[in-house]
């Protein structure tokens, strides 16, 4: 008697399987990892095969060997003796041949392990991806012709739905592989040191300050006005009132200005000090640390981008899902009109009804690929159009339903005022909202009542979105630093700490107001924007 004692599946009734399939196809297409993939198709295979055992086989891309990751029905032995011949057996000689392989149709040799386990049925079909051949799914029963040319088609379909699955995957890794990159790349960054005494005009630097402004101890006098000598002349007016107002107000200071080395070159300096006071409260000294951001200013719209990546990442397998079971869908009813026209005098209003179903399930994924399009192309150049609010939440959230709900995070979105408008570069609109939803959902993950809602309002000239959440606000002392660059309270790996600053860049350069309101008693983000867009004075 076979362990998974499930029905054979007769011939004739692989159009009814695959349709019955279809809500289960989801446990397929929502993993995210290939230990996850292997668990979802064995429970798949359980409801419609009977068979001893099963092997799901991966080729390693970066040794090259052929793995068992999922098996049921071997022993520890077995299983191991399964994954060192894998090459040599069936499982291999599908993956050379690209092709599918039933016993009964297909010679093959005799092979030791088959023999050991008196196992007479044998079926095995490769898994595509990019026209080559990544792994192989297999059964096997003692029975004699357990498997028969419907059980090939069952599989195959299978195969198919676990090829896009591992595009997915193969695509969230590349993303975590990306973040790491950039994680390790940010805590390379180096900083020069200085301390100014203002009562004594004297300025120290350390080694770091002399290498970032490219000149030697001997070319630098330790006063302020050699440190004025390297800053460029049209930048020279607007430090020094700066420098005045943080002496003034007795404030920290932090400012961006350009130098020219020696050789010539402009760079751009980033600065930010604190002040020490001596005992009539007149600030004596100020301690700081300079940086050279170049670099990140030039590349500032690659740096939108990646932060765009990066919250598109972490949406990654909610819109695998939102792809995938539509495609699920067009795959099973595909197949189900193919047998039904094979047949004399189909009944065209099951076949209409079907056609019909593969239409609507296309459009849904049509429109979230243009999502997708708009969302991660560059859109910091873009020229200001006046854009629907209700559009622009509803192309946002389109990114984020399925993961909500897979994590029983229930999205609510208010109704939006008719016809509310605004004048806005949209797909940056739709990053702040994008970074708002993600930050949200993170932050009440472990929470007992875990909700986020987004509610907008007409505020005569201006439009006000909020985002809040079910959780009870954020501490003081966090919240004074949230919305500076590269600051995040996640753990490494977890977040870059760009997604709020980024957010307050571009609702800035949109002449808005981007906030947290602690007077709620929900941690509440509240975006103001005003309706008609002013262009800025040079």
């Amino acid at each position: 008697m076979s362990p998974f004692s499930n029905p054979h599946l007769p011939a004739g009734a692989l159009a009814r399987t695959l349709e019955r399939l279809t809500p289960l196809l989801s446990q397929i297409t929502e993993t995210t990892s290939l230990n996850e993939l292997g668990r979802a198709i064995l429970d798949v295979l359980k409801r419609n095969l009977e068979f001893n055992s099963t092997g799901f086989y991966f080729i390693n891309q970066e040794t090259g060997a052929l793995e068992l990751i999922h098996a049921e029905g071997l022993s520890p032995d077995e299983r191991a003796a399964a994954e060192a011949t894998a090459l040599d057996r069936h499982p291999g000689w599908v993956i050379r041949n690209k092709t599918t392989w039933l016993s009964g149709n297909d010679p093959e040799p005799q092979m030791e392990f088959q023999k050991r386990l008196h196992l007479a049925s044998r079926l095995y079909c490769p898994i595509l991806f990019q026209g080559e051949c990544v792994g192989t799914i297999g059964v096997v029963s003692d029975k004699e012709n357990a498997f028969n040319t419907d059980h090939r088609a069952y599989l195959e379909f299978i195969c198919r739905i676990v090829s896009i699955t591992y595009e997915n995957i193969v695509h969230m890794e590349a993303l975590e592989k990306n973040r790491e990159r950039m994680d390790q790349a940010i805590r390379s960054l180096k900083f020069g040191i200085w301390d100014w005494d203002l009562k004594k005009n004297v300025l120290i630097w350390d080694d770091f300050m002399y290498e970032l402004y490219e000149i030697s101890k001997g070319e630098f006098t330790g006063a302020y006005q050699a440190f004025e000598k390297t800053l460029h002349p049209d930048d020279v007016g607007r430090v020094e009132q700066e420098l005045a107002e943080t002496i003034r107000i007795r404030k920290d200071f932090k400012a961006e200005f350009r130098v020219v080395t020696p050789a010539g070159d402009v760079k751009r300096i980033a600065a930010s000090a604190r002040c020490t006071f001596g005992a009539d409260g007149a600030v004596e000294r100020l301690v700081g640390a300079n940086w050279d951001v170049t670099e990140i200013r030039e590349k500032e719209v690659q740096m939108l981008h990646i932060s765009k990546m990066s919250s598109l990442g972490e949406m990654s397998a909610g819109i695998a899902h939102e792809i995938n079971n539509p495609l699920a869908i067009i795959l099973g009813k595909a197949q189900h009109l193919k047998l039904m026209l094979a047949k004399n005098n189909p009944p065209l209003d099951t076949v209409s009804k079907g056609v019909e179903v593969i239409e609507q399930t296309s459009n849904r994924i049509a429109r979230i690929v243009k999502g997708l399009q708009i969302f991660s192309r560059d859109g910091n150049r873009d020229s200001y159009e006046r854009k629907s609010i209700q559009e622009i939440i509803e192309d946002t959230v389109s990114f984020c339903h399925a993961k909500f709900r897979s994590h029983q995070t229930e999205l609510k979105i208010d109704p939006v005022p008719e016809g509310l408008s605004i004048e806005c570069q949209s797909t940056q609109i739709s990053q702040v909202l994008l970074n708002l939803l993600n930050n949200a959902f993170d932050a009440v993950q472990e929470l007992d009542e875990r909700w986020v809602r987004v509610a907008v309002q007409d505020v005569g000239e201006r439009v006000e979105i909020r985002v809040s959440d079910s959780g009870s606000g954020i501490p003081a002392d966090v919240a004074k630093k949230i919305l500076e660059p590269f600051f995040t309270t996640k753990e490494v790996g977890k977040g870059t700490g760009l997604g709020l600053s980024i957010s307050l860049g571009i609702v800035k350069s949109h002449q808005g107001d981007f906030k947290l309101d602690r007077s709620q008693p929900h941690t509440t983000f509240v975006v103001t924007l005003p309706k008609r867009h002013a262009p800025q004075k040079a």
